[in-house]
Formats: structure tokens, sequence, C-alpha cells
């Protein structure tokens, strides 16, 4: 069993508000100065930026954006429907509606509207093509075969082509979706007037129906049809096969469906063709151990479910014995990436603008869990990957304008232009030793700078048996606001130090900053042999410590954690931080906040904490199994698991909402069973329970949390098991 706040309590006493050297008080609170721990600059990493491109416009959910076939407009596609069009021009401060087909979605799990295209004759005929999850009426739908349908169809537009006209619509291609997971959805057309769908494998775990490597059906594939040439096959379809098709001459999917043209994909996210060669590149979302980056070329097999990038599956079901037998079956990604560098790939565009010459040629691409944009050189022949920048947002689709600069599109509705930033400097963002931050005391790194401020939380985040201790630091003549739902939100300049033990050796020191463009940023310290100081690591690092693994996160694990709908900081919040501590400098009992708000530190003081909400503490021995379970939850899972989170899940996690408003208990999960269990919670019911089957399974790629811990949680899982085995029924 761990022990939670006595060592914490000891530390808070001995380093006394800082680490022993005195320091002013920066008013008669005696709130410390803190002039040496405070965070700049973003950008040292990398000479390039993210902006804002259109600050006075705002959207709902965008998952892509794309330029009209001519003149300045732009096109930003909405999930929920709607299809926005505006100027290419940062002052812009209105959008107009180009056309709406909410009322035709289905937008369960990752459904929705996914992609658009314009037909290569638009500005003569006016012709748009839409991609979208429709709904399958109830009595046609078959479970786990017929769920919702994936839908390309062509709408007109008015006589000036500046708005679509939704009847009616002209259906081009329907496909059968068996879960409501892996629709991929992107369409485009090529330079030759063909036009591209990619379709995930159909869903659920692990290709349940083997359709990645299925060639009787369209899932799991790249799409190649016609739709400007008569149907060829005999079908009556609305499209023709091209005839450099793969398996052009089949009539019908007996064999190998004609529409294929490139097969083994999981989830093409986003895919582009370089507007300079006409090869077309590919993300391709991964299960839980690689993501990949594939150049996609016709007649090629890319593995999945037998393999993962270029692991091979072994969770998969179907026959593998062809491709192992002859990997040249096998086409490998140009690139893969492990889920400690980020959990979902978003595919972007080889570079062919003008604003930024030194990255022409270059693919570059990000991840929606981390936020991460990366660039990688030669992508034809010899790729290597490097890091531009990361951006902490949920980076859902990248965007090409007519001009060939770079777009970022953050779900939660604003549109980033990639640029140079000539003022950026190629450095990191804090000293390359703990103890040249700021952040540590001059004398021993292992305590802190004095300005800084020790906390402790109810309900810490697991972390492989590490004990860890906490400090905020803030910029002198600053202070906390806390919104209405009880985040801290901490001023420009803010940094938070926690320090990791095992068998009471500091191990590892990381600097959580809110930087001067807003933007929040992880950076981990590696403390050397002597414990003297710590050195600042560029990317995520595994060492051995005694019999256990360490992992050291990268910067972009860091922001997978540290999500804006969780409040960025995660621990200090008014829920972990209300709790009594000994005070420091004395042996006085004191609630954490009244203290904190006897130094000051708040722009309006809070409430009586007994008046406020807290989570239970691990160790305190009359807390309910609900309660400590809801805490463990809150603070390892709810950070994704919420509503807005970086996730599609319908769980709210949340320490704030009801049982009922979890939608956990009796829910079955969206993509179909886990780990042989059915409901998200089942009372009385481990073996059924997918929370509970998550935590516990030995399977890297499916244990949750999915990323900073190796070691399972003994404590945590008997909250959840002890909560599960309490509940009787499910609340009406």
């Amino acid at each position: 069993m761990r022990s939670y706040g006595l060592l914490a309590a000891l530390v808070l006493t001995l380093t006394a508000c800082g680490g022993g050297e005195d320091t002013p008080p920066a008013n008669n609170s005696g709130r410390p100065s803190n002039t040496t721990c405070l965070a700049g600059a973003a950008s040292g990493y990398s000479t390039l930026r993210y902006r804002n491109a259109f600050p006075n416009l705002s959207f709902a959910a965008p998952v892509a954006m794309l330029p009209a076939p001519s003149g300045n407009t732009l096109y930003v596609v909405e999930l929920g429907g709607t299809i926005r069009a505006f100027d290419n021009n940062p002052a812009v401060t209105t959008s107009t509606e180009f056309g709406n087909i909410g009322v035709l979605l289905d937008r369960r799990g990752e459904g929705g509207l996914l992609g658009m295209a314009f037909d290569p004759n638009f500005t003569t005929n006016g012709f748009v093509y839409l991609s979208y999850t429709a709904p399958v009426p109830a009595n046609q739908q078959i479970p786990n075969i017929r769920t919702m349908w994936s839908r390309v169809t062509r709408f007109a537009t008015n006589a000036a082509h500046t708005q679509m006209i939704n009847t009616p619509e002209r259906f081009i291609l329907q496909v059968d979706q068996p879960y409501t997971n892996h629709n991929g959805g992107q369409i485009a057309f090529d330079s030759s007037g063909n036009l591209y769908l990619g379709l995930g494998d159909g869903g659920s775990s692990n290709d349940p129906n083997q359709n990645g490597q299925r060639l009787t059906n369209l899932l799991g594939a790249m799409v190649r049809i016609n739709p400007n040439i008569a149907d060829n096959t005999g079908r009556g379809l609305n499209y023709g096969i091209p005839n450099s098709n793969p398996f052009y001459g089949n009539n019908n999917c007996n064999s190998a469906c004609p529409e294929i043209f490139a097969w083994g994909l999981r989830n093409p996210w986003r895919w582009s063709f370089d507007r300079d060669t006409g090869a077309l590149f590919a993300g391709d979302v991964g299960q839980g151990a690689r993501e990949e980056i594939d150049l996609i070329q016709s007649g090629k097999n890319y593995g999945w479910g037998c393999y993962e990038g270029t692991l091979f599956n072994t969770s998969y079901g179907g026959d593998c014995s062809a491709l192992i037998a002859t990997p040249s079956l096998h086409t490998l990604p140009i690139h893969d990436y492990p889920r400690s560098d980020g959990t979902t790939v978003t595919g972007g565009y080889v570079y062919r603008g003008n604003a930024i010459p030194n990255l022409r040629g270059q693919y570059i691409f990000a991840d929606y869990g981390s936020g991460t944009v990366w660039a990688i050189e030669n992508p034809y022949s010899n790729p290597i990957r490097r890091t531009l920048f990361n951006t902490g947002r949920n980076i859902v689709s990248m965007a090409e304008d007519a001009a060939g600069e770079l777009y970022l599109i953050d779900i939660a509705g604003s549109i980033y232009l990639i640029e140079p930033d000539p003022g950026s400097l190629p450095t990191p963002p804090f000293a390359s030793q703990l103890s040249a931050t700021g952040c540590a005391n001059s004398v021993d790194p292992k305590l802190p700078a004095s300005g800084l401020i020790p906390y402790e939380i109810n309900a810490p985040l697991w972390s492989d048996n590490a004990d860890k201790y906490r400090w905020l630091s803030l910029p002198d003549n600053t202070t906390i606001d806390i919104d209405a739902n009880h985040d801290w939100h901490f001023p420009i300049g803010s940094v938070l130090r926690k320090d990791f033990y095992l068998n009471n050796q500091i191990v590892e020191t990381r600097l959580l900053a809110h930087h001067t463009d807003g933007s929040w940023a992880g950076y981990s310290y590696e403390w050397n042999n002597t414990q003297t100081d710590a050195t600042l690591l560029a990317d995520a690092k595994t060492i051995s410590v005694g019999a256990q693994q360490w992992t050291f996160p990268s910067p972009a694990q860091c922001t997978q954690c540290h999500t804006s709908v969780a409040g960025r900081t995660l621990g200090p919040e008014t829920a972990q931080l209300n709790r009594v501590i000994t005070k420091p400098k004395s042996s006085e009992l004191i609630n954490q906040i009244d203290y904190f708000k006897s130094l000051e530190l708040f722009t309006v003081a809070p409430a009586n904490p007994a008046n406020l909400p807290r989570l239970a503490s691990y160790d305190d021995l009359n807390a309910s199994p609900e309660s400590l379970a809801r805490a463990y939850l809150h603070s390892n899972c709810s950070n994704c698991h919420q509503p807005n989170g970086p996730v599609i899940s319908t769980m709210n996690l949340h320490y704030n909402v009801n049982f009922i408003a979890m939608n956990i208990c009796g829910a079955p999960n969206n993509f179909g069973p886990v780990l042989g269990a059915t409901q998200l919670f089942a009372p009385n019911n481990l073996t059924d329970s997918i929370i509970y089957q998550r935590m516990h399974t030995a399977a890297m790629d499916m244990r949750m949390p999915p990323i900073g811990t190796a070691i399972e949680d003994i404590d945590g899982l008997g909250f959840i098991a002890n909560w599960i085995t309490s509940v009787a029924t499910c609340p009406p």
C-alpha cells in the first residue's frame, strides 16, 4: 500500500515555502517573492510558429478546410454538417453558410460530415461532393454489419456557385459501417479527375471483421472511382471505374472490388496529394502501439490488421500467413511512431508554399492527442522526422490554401497558420540544467527556489510507485483565477514544479510552464547518479531504476494529459487542494485553501472550504467506495473522458457529475466489446466491466490510462473494484 501525504508533509516543513534561501515577501501577506522561476517564450525549439489565422472567426468542431477552385475563398467543414465560406484574409470578421446537411447525419461515435470536394469542373457545373455518415433505419440495421452508412453524394449549387442546393442530392457511393468508429471519410479529386475516398476498417478494435485484409468490401481501403464517367461494371452505379485501378475488369466484389486502389488501412485520417508530384500521403491511425504515415500507391497492401505500422499485431484474429511468408506483399509505412509520442496521427501535406523556403519538399503532419507538429525530411527516400513545435491543441486536420501555405485545424474551433518566426532562437525555453532554471535552490537543486510555494493534492495521479512533491510559482503581483467549475487558471509566466522519487532517490523533475503566448508546455529533467543536478531532455526516454523501468515523457506527451478541457494544470484545482496540511514553518494544521488565501494568491478569495468541493483522499478510511473510485477516475482519466475531451467517448468521468450523468452504468461501448467485457460499468460484475478490464489487462496497447505508466496500480484497481461490486443495479 502506497503512502499519501506523509512524506510530502515532511518536505513542506523542511522547505518552509522554498529551498532554504530567505527571500523577501512579495507583499505583507508573507507570500514569497518570485523573480527567477518564470515561463518565457515557448517557441524555442523551432524557428516556426503558428498563429490564429482568422482571429475574428470561430467554428463548431471544424474537421477540414479547403480553398475554392478559383478566387480567394476558403471553406471550412464542420462535423455537425455546416460548411462555412469566408475570404482568406486575417481581418475577415464574418463567414457565410455555404451549405448545411445536419439533418442527414448520424453523429454517433466518430460520425458526422467528414469530407468535401469540388468537382474538377466546378467553375462551370457547380457540383460539390460531400462525405458523411448517415443513419440506417432500424429495420435495416444488422448488428456488427450495418450500424450506419458511409455515404458520398453530389450536390448542385446556385447560379453564382455561392450556395449549395440540398435537394436533390445525387447518391454516388454508400458503404455499410459495422460500428460507429474508424469511418475515415475524406474525399478528394486527383489531377486526372478521379475521386478518392479513404475508408477505415469499420471500427471496434483489432478489426474483428478482418476488413483490412478483405478485398470483397471497401472498408479498410483507399477507394478510387470517377463520378464523371459512365458505369462500366454493369451494376447500375453512379460512377465508373478508372481503367488503371488494380482490380479493374472485375464487375463486382466477388473476388476483389474494382473500386479498391489500395488496402490494409485501419483508419486513414487525413491524406493529401503532393501538388508537385501527385503522390498520395496518408496518416493511418493505430490501435494502441504505432501511428503511421504511408505513401499510398496503386495495388499496395499496408498490412492492417496483421501489422500495426512496422509491428506484427498479435491480437489480430485473421490469417496473416501470406504476408509473413512473403514480406514484400506488405508495404511498410514511410514513418511510424510509438504512443509515447502521440495517440492519433493527423495526416498532412508535402509543403510547396513560398513563405518557408527551407520547409519545401518536407511532409508536415500532426498528432491529435499530443498537439505536436512534425516534419518528415526526404519523404520519398530516407525519411527523417523532426519536431517543429508543440501546440497543446487537438489538431484534427491540416489544410493547404491556394498558395500552398499550411494551416492547423483545432477541433475546438480555431484555424492556425504555420509561418516563420524570425524572432525565435533554436534554444530551449528553459536552461539545460535544472540548477540554472531559476526554479531550483542554488545550493541544492533537489530543493525548489525560495519563491516557490508547496502544495498537496487529495487524489494523486498514479506514477508507477513514485513519491511526488509539488510546488507552484507565480510571477510577483499576479494571482490565480478560479472559474465556476472550480478550475484554477494560472497567470502567464507561472511554472509548476513536480519531483519524482523512487526508493528515496530523485529520478525526475518536471516543469509545467504557462508561456507568454498563452500556451502550456511540459519539460522533463533527468537527475544524474550523484543527485547533484538534472538535465533537460528533448524527447522521451526510458531507463532502469532498480527493478523497474522509468519513462520520461516528451514535451508532446505532457500535453496529451494536460489538456485545455481539463484545465491544463490538472492537480491545482479546488477539489484536489481542499485538504488540511501542516502549515510551512510551523506545526499548525490549516486548510490548504485558507493558507493560500492568507498568501493572497487569488484574484477573488474563494468561499469557506467547508462549502467547496473536495475529492476523497486515498488514505481516508471513512471514504465510501464510490467517493474513492470517483476521485481516482477524476485524477487519472477525466482529462480525456469528459465532454469536449480529446477522445471520442460518451463517458464523463469528471467528479462533479452524478452517477447517471457519467454515462457508464449498463452502457455498451460505442465500438463493441473490449477484452470480453460488454458494458462500461456492469454492477457487481468485474468481468463484464470495461473500465475495470482496461485497467487490469496486461496488454499495454489496451491498458488505461494509455500513457505515463507501465505498472498496474493495485490500489487504484481496488478502488474501482470495490465500487463496482458495491453497486447492485444501475440507478433508474
